[in-house]
């Protein structure tokens, strides 16, 4: 008996282990399946994430996925948007019509798949889009795929479309009524001439005929730069300086229309020295024209000009704290002879505009009414040559010949003791020594202390210029009055001046720099033949 009970208990454990031994396979097998869904639903995902346009998946009316490119125009992050309702992120002058076709959708009536909706982003903006839908089963349900196109960039091309129509028909139309008024000009300039010749006593029609001239002359320039296509001569210009210039040309264009152009608050912030292509005379006048609308927009407020540079764009930006600009004279400012102020030939911001263009730049307006107006002017920047790479002080330093003219200062021993330090030979001399050093080629550079004057030193550095390899000239002053530009000769270039506060790192830094430059600067030797 108790041998039966053990072979049926034997029996039972060997098929409980062949039944653990399937579910085992079978949970591998799952494993495994689960595995390859999860890499598949990964794949999908990142598929979608890098389709081009803006994709959401909805379900129940929630958002169940949105890919990178609509998360990151909308500015949210992956978990603040899934799992929440689309409705939310509906601006709410659009909210009852998206409700209105998701209702018919549910229903199984007939809806458009196609349909225009505004959208709010993370900063509370509106975003016009256009939104395709598209019916599909997730998980055994219904689901709706979403693919959405911000308007903005549709907008943008049609404007620049018109734009672009409208610039070429100003281009033909400024190109014949240029050449009918040359005629007129030609026949005002004879006819001043004639008046003058004939010593007419009265002086009045003469000068209106003479003002009508310039004023035509002024109509034909302006025709003359809207209608030409090809490039002005163009020249390295530095913006930093030119809008200096331009704030002086504005004040003279407004000088008659404003009672008083020193009551307006004229702040510039240079945040960058940009170098473009382009004529100087003629960004000088685009920039003067804008800061010019800008004055007169403020005549008793504030006008800000700044300038930076950024993504390989110098930007200028010009704000005033006027009334704004109406939403309907925007589309219309840029456009030639157009204005809204008395006595004004409507011309100034459609030239600055047609420059900018010319020089691959643009001029954009931002506003609101109540609120000013901010005019931004952008133009391609010059790259700039890399920055020449500086070694350690202590590679450049190494075995190099520094006399430091002794003047009892004990800041030349501290001066002495650092660049010891840093491996340069150090001589203490007196100013002949010096200038002896340096004829005999025994001086890479040479430090002195001054006191109040460099005057006294002006015969030892003319001196030291004529030798064959002047050394570099060092000098120390106690005052931060004294200009290298004023007292010194400008063709010593080998002189560097520094001033209190003194910080021997800045010391020994720009020396090395200024000794790697010289190196890097002078020319290889031939080879002998």
């Amino acid at each position: 008996m108790e041998k039966l009970d053990t072979e049926r208990l034997t029996a039972r454990i060997s098929r409980l282990e062949k039944q653990v031994s399937i579910y085992r396979n079978k949970l591998r097998e799952a494993r495994s399946h689960a595995r390859l869904l999860a890499k598949k639903a990964r794949h999908n995902e990142m598929l979608l994430n890098e389709i081009p346009g803006y994709l959401a998946l909805l379900q129940d009316g929630k958002i169940l996925f949105a890919n990178k490119k609509i998360l990151s125009e909308f500015g949210y992050e992956k978990n603040a948007v899934v799992g929440r309702p689309f409705e939310e992120f509906i601006h709410e002058e659009s909210l009852e019509f998206v409700k209105k076709i998701y209702q018919k959708r549910i229903q199984g009536k007939t809806a458009p798949d196609i349909y225009d909706l505004t959208l709010v982003d993370k900063w509370g903006q509106s975003v016009p889009c256009e939104a395709r839908v598209g019916k599909i089963r997730h998980n055994g349900r219904r689901a709706f795929l979403v693919t959405l196109i911000p308007l903005k960039n549709r907008k943008k091309a049609e404007a620049r479309r018109l734009r672009e129509e409208k610039l070429r028909l100003i281009s033909h139309f400024s190109q014949g009524i240029a050449r009918q008024l040359q005629l007129c000009a030609t026949l005002l300039e004879h006819c001043a001439q004639q008046g003058k010749l004939e010593k007419n006593e009265t002086a009045e029609p003469l000068q209106a005929l003479v003002r009508a001239k310039e004023r035509t002359e002024r109509i034909i320039t302006v025709l003359g730069t809207l209608h030409k296509d090809e490039e002005a001569e163009q020249d390295a210009v530095e913006l930093a300086g030119i809008i200096q210039e331009a704030q002086e040309f504005a004040k003279v264009l407004v000088k008659h229309s404003m009672e008083s152009v020193d009551a307006v608050s004229l702040e510039t912030f240079i945040r960058a020295m940009p170098v473009v292509n382009g004529s100087p005379d003629l960004i000088k006048e685009a920039i003067g024209h804008v800061i010019a609308n800008a004055l007169e927009a403020s005549p008793r407020g504030r006008v800000l000009i700044t300038l930076e540079e950024h993504s390989g764009q110098a930007h200028i930006y010009i704000q005033d704290n006027g009334r704004g600009i109406p939403e309907e004279e925007r589309e219309r400012i840029f456009d030639p002879f157009y204005t809204s102020k008395p006595n004004h030939l409507g011309v100034g911001l459609s030239l600055a505009a047609a420059i900018f263009r010319r020089y691959g730049g643009e001029v954009s307006l931002i506003s609101r009414p109540g609120h000013g107006a901010s005019f931004v002017l952008s133009l391609p920047a010059l790259k700039k040559p890399p920055e020449p790479r500086i070694l350690a002080p202590g590679k450049v330093l190494k075995k190099k010949r520094i006399v430091l003219v002794d003047n009892d200062d004990p800041l030349m021993g501290l001066v002495a003791q650092v660049l010891k330090g840093k491996g340069a030979t150090v001589f203490i001399s007196s100013l002949n020594q010096a200038l002896r050093l340096a004829y005999k080629g025994k001086a890479d550079t040479i430090i002195v202390g001054i006191e109040d004057s460099i005057q006294h030193l002006a015969p030892f550095l003319r001196k030291i210029s004529t030798t064959h390899a002047p050394p570099l000239i060092c000098l120390l002053s106690r005052h931060q009055s004294l200009a290298k530009e004023q007292e010194l000769a400008p063709d010593l270039q080998n002189v560097i001046l520094m001033s209190k506060p003194f910080n021997m790192d800045h010391i020994v830094r720009e020396i090395t720099r200024q000794l790697t430059l010289r190196f890097q600067s002078r020319p290889t030797p031939k080879p002998l033949s």
